[in-house]
């Protein structure tokens, strides 16, 4: 039965890991390529060995039955290195659900140990030289230093913030227009003569349009 078997990590696995496996571990794109071999091989496996027990593909058995044999061997090879299962712990949309899901229970606990070995290992390797050293032989001048375009990336942050370069107001263009057309539309009332009341004319002409209106007025 195919199935997640235990991992080794022997003083020699685990000096292998720290050399050369680990530190592959910081690319985004090997992790997410590494971290789907266990699931595909064993995802392979059932389908192709569930298949060749059926009658339906009698036909293609012995074919089906060296492709699940193939791909058990290489799943025995994952088993000799702890980093495929490291990457599936480190993938934040995984972590242990798929061992809970798929592995035996007996071999939660293996997973979580083998991952704390290898990463207190590489802690103690990172560390031992920087702890072995004394007080005095340290470089004073470079603690609390940042790098170069780090303090670029600050200085740049710290004047946009003082010059409010953020948030600014929106550029000139058609859709700004047309709200203050119409919010100007809105101010504006439009105040229509009735017909007891003076036109603009009268207040123009003044006196002489008095004149004018008496004159009509005698003339009918």
């Amino acid at each position: 039965m195919f199935s997640g078997t235990a991992i080794e990590a022997s003083p020699e696995l685990r000096r292998s890991i720290c050399r050369s496996e680990l530190p592959c571990l910081i690319c985004a794109s090997v992790g997410r390529r590494y971290s789907h071999r266990i699931p595909a091989l064993e995802t392979l496996h059932k389908a192709w060995s569930s298949r060749a027990e059926r009658s339906k593909y009698a036909k293609f058995a012995p074919a089906l039955k060296d492709a699940a044999a193939k791909v058990d061997e290489y799943y025995e090879k994952t088993t000799h290195s702890a980093a495929y299962v490291l990457l599936m712990l480190l993938n934040p949309t995984g972590k242990m659900s798929y061992f809970t899901k798929h592995w035996p229970e007996d071999l939660h606990d293996d997973v979580l140990s083998t991952a704390e070995t290898v990463f207190k290992a590489r802690y103690l390797q990172l560390n031992q030289n920087w702890q072995s050293q004394e007080v005095n032989s340290r470089s004073p001048q470079r603690r609390n230093q940042l790098k170069a375009d780090i303090v670029e990336a600050l200085q740049c942050l710290k004047c946009a913030l003082r010059h409010d370069l953020l948030f600014w107001e929106p550029a000139p263009s058609s859709l700004v227009e047309l709200e203050h057309l119409d919010d100007d539309d809105e101010e504006v009332e439009v105040e229509e003569t009735g017909d007891d009341e003076e036109g603009w004319d009268i207040l123009l002409l003044g006196d002489d349009a008095e004149d004018v209106s008496d004159t009509e007025t005698d003339i009918y």
